[in-house]
């Protein structure tokens, strides 16, 4: 049985890079997958690693983790169904989540914890107004909502934030 990563660029970054060590360790590759795959249950993590990158969990080296962290320490959220956000990602290491709307304006929020991010992400906000634009439309009650949970979660005091384009 075969188990497919979220992402199949990513998987193959981690094949490559896991097949150039000799040395490795088993902590590694669940501290790896733990990032990358967060939103995965055990189980299927377990499957993943047997199934798909078909390596020895007892030969992964500490050195390819530091390799690999920057690589998988960002979640991006693919192109998003939204009338006002294109993007959402977020670095789990420094606690940067940067949005880019649809109108290509880029926004860097910052010391978010992932809860937030996931609340953005997923919308989990019901919108205020009704109203429409080239990029879509929206209701009042419309849930989830992105640009609802933009305005819900992060416009408020204690949020640092800046536009970056």
């Amino acid at each position: 049985m075969v188990y497919l990563c979220h992402n199949q660029e990513y998987q193959i970054k981690f094949q490559l890079m896991m097949s150039h060590s000799t040395e490795r360790t088993v902590m590694t590759v669940k501290k790896i997958f733990n990032i990358v795959f967060s939103d995965t249950s055990e189980e299927l993590k377990t499957k993943m690693l047997e199934n798909v990158f078909n390596f020895d969990l007892d030969e992964i080296t500490d050195d390819i983790f530091d390799v690999l962290r920057y690589e998988f320490q960002v979640y991006r959220s693919g192109r998003l169904k939204s009338s006002n956000v294109k993007y959402v990602n977020y670095d789990t290491v420094t606690q940067i989540m940067t949005i880019t709307f649809n109108n290509n304006a880029v926004y860097e929020y910052y010391n978010i914890p992932q809860l937030l991010y996931l609340q953005v992400r997923n919308g989990l906000a019901s919108c205020k107004t009704t109203g429409s634009n080239r990029f879509g439309r929206w209701f009042k009650g419309k849930f989830p909502s992105n640009g609802a949970s933009i305005w819900r979660f992060l416009r408020k005091p204690g949020i640092t934030y800046r536009r970056i384009s």
